[in-house]
């Protein structure tokens, strides 16, 4: 073998050798270092997830104390306004009691259901009990009156009950009652038309008409007084245009009080004001 075969033959061991070596670190080295790496990684995550966490904690207690100081300030007003008002009827006393706390702000007396049962009916004409709500208010109401009270006119004054369709006319001696738009008119044989007046008992002879909802002529004004406080169901707190009755078990339900009291009593009875009726 020449000098310069043995010198690359040696020169190439020396490069084997060398590749063995470093094979041997990185088999050594890869591991710790892939390891450190991914310990790196892991803990640079859970730093993100604990910022994230962090930062979504710090929007909730934002938000709650935001929530606290609503609910706070709710409170200051509620508290700056005094006590919920409610309102307490005593069908036994037949009195109405308008308190806050243990302060009665107003006070008057009423008339309540007389609890009749009317001659075929199934329900008592008696002021409802229990906790009941102002729904709604009501200025200068209207009346629209249920068939009872046409039967009760009727029974009082012996006249006979006829219902006037609103799809056919009814025939009368010297002509016919219809329904015209949302009025009851009276057509007599000569031609003539007369409109009949709003909110009053339709009696011809010895007929007492009543007329279909929604005419004019079954909305009677004045009947309920100024005001009234709606709590549902067709009841409600009102006035009246028989104002003798108040103190007596008198209405069909309702809750009646003189003008001049649910005068003063509406404009301290906001919607959503509780009603304890027993």
């Amino acid at each position: 073998m020449s000098s310069e075969s043995a010198r690359g033959s040696w020169w190439w061991r020396v490069l084997l050798v060398g590749a063995l070596l470093w094979a041997g670190v990185l088999v050594v080295i890869a591991p710790r270092w892939w390891n450190d790496h991914a310990a790196r990684e892991a803990a640079r995550r859970e730093s993100m997830m604990a910022q994230t966490e962090q930062s979504a904690r710090a929007g909730e207690l934002q938000a709650l104390d935001d929530s606290l100081l609503r609910i706070a300030a709710v409170r200051r007003d509620r508290e700056a306004d005094g006590p919920t008002p409610y309102l307490v009827i005593s069908t036994a006393d037949r009195r109405l009691w308008l308190r806050a706390g243990n302060q009665v702000r107003f006070e008057a007396p009423v008339a309540t259901g007389t609890g009749d049962l009317p001659e075929g009916g199934t329900t008592r004409f008696a002021t409802p009990r229990g906790r009941l709500v102002v729904e709604r208010k009501e200025d200068d109401p209207i009346w629209i009156p249920p068939d009872w009270h046409f039967e009760e006119v009727a029974a009082e004054r012996g006249l006979r009950l006829v219902w006037l369709d609103p799809r056919r006319p009814l025939r009368l001696g010297d002509g016919v009652l219809r329904v015209v738009g949302h009025d009851v008119v009276r057509e007599r044989a000569d031609g003539s038309v007369q409109p009949l007046p709003p909110g009053k008992e339709i009696i011809i002879g010895r007929l007492l008409v009543i007329p279909p909802f929604g005419t004019r002529q079954r909305r009677f004004r004045d009947v309920l007084g100024p005001h009234r406080l709606y709590l549902g169901q067709g009841y409600g707190i009102h006035g009246t245009n028989v104002p003798e009755s108040i103190g007596q078990a008198a209405s069909h339900g309702c809750i009646r009080m003189r003008n001049a009291d649910i005068e003063a009593l509406a404009p301290l009875v906001p919607v959503g004001t509780p009603v304890y009726i027993y």
